[in-house]
This record gives structure tokens, sequence and C-alpha cells, in this order.
């Protein structure tokens, strides 16, 4: 095989199923575990946009639904200017704070691209959450984690919500 084989070097977690978060409410991922990983790439998308999302926020905690949590400084890459080419990312970001990203773009069809190691993690707290945030506008939402360098990487990994 030639390339990356992301279904044999990491492992995927649909984080969020295509959803319209138009409740006023985040959007609020299954958490997940980088137990065994050391890195993990967030792909956010974000389709038809009735206005702008309020926050993007990364959560790390002490269980997969509850426990001890910290919001995250993080740094990222995005593609967010309507009708540009869509495979052109921005140089990161400098850590964002903790906050998130304050300000997402209103622009129809954009992805942020969220890279974070298992070394940023606040001791106790393998597990990650995503948040968007959304108005009580219409947001069509998406997003995927691949997690890559296995500490102790097999084929057929393991889910890694539990």
């Amino acid at each position: 095989m030639i390339g990356l084989n992301v279904s044999e070097a990491g492992h995927i977690v649909n984080l969020i199923p295509p959803v319209d978060g138009n409740a006023g409410a985040p959007v609020t991922a299954q958490g997940f575990s980088m137990k065994g990983w050391d890195h993990v790439s967030i792909i956010i998308q974000l389709g038809v946009t009735a206005a702008a999302p309020t926050s993007i926020i990364l959560v790390s905690s002490t269980a997969a639904s509850a426990g001890t949590t910290t919001q995250l400084a993080f740094r990222y890459y995005s593609q967010t200017t309507a009708g540009a080419s869509k495979d052109v990312l921005t140089g990161p970001t400098v850590a964002v704070a903790a906050t998130g990203i304050a300000s997402p773009t209103a622009n129809d069809n954009v992805f942020y691209v969220i890279e974070l190691d298992s070394t940023e993690l606040p001791d106790g707290q393998p597990y990650l959450q995503l948040q968007i945030t959304n108005p009580s506008s219409s947001i069509l939402n998406s997003a995927v984690a691949i997690l890559s360098a296995g500490r102790q990487q097999y084929q057929g990994s393991a889910s890694v919500t539990a």
C-alpha cells in the first residue's frame, strides 16, 4: 500500500454525525479517550450557516461523559473563505485560549482542523469532548477525530469512547 492508510495507522471516531444545530445550545460530541494514542486531529465541518457559531471548544475530562473537566487551549488550521479552494488550509493558528475559537466564520461550507498531542492534556484527564455552540439560527455541523501515533497499535483497534 502506498500512502497513509488511516483505518490501519490510526483510529477514526465519528464525533458529530451531520446535524442541524439550531437549538441555540451547544452540539456536544461523545467523549473519547486518548489512552494509547499520542495525537488527535479533529476535523470540524460547517455546512450551510444562517449565522456564525458562537464558539468551538475542546474539553478534557476524567471520564467519557462526566467527571472533572478542563477547557483546553489548542492550535488549529482552517479553511473559512467563501468561494475559495476548499483544500487550502491556513497555517497553524498559535494556540487559542481555553475559550476556544471564539469567532468562527459565518461562511458556508468551511472547515477547521484542531491538532492536539496527548502531552497537552491535564494529568488524569485522557478524555476529550468537542462542543460547537450555535446561535438560534440553523447551522449544519459535523466532526470526526483521527487518532494517530498509537503507543500500542494493532489492527482492528478497540473503541476509544469507553
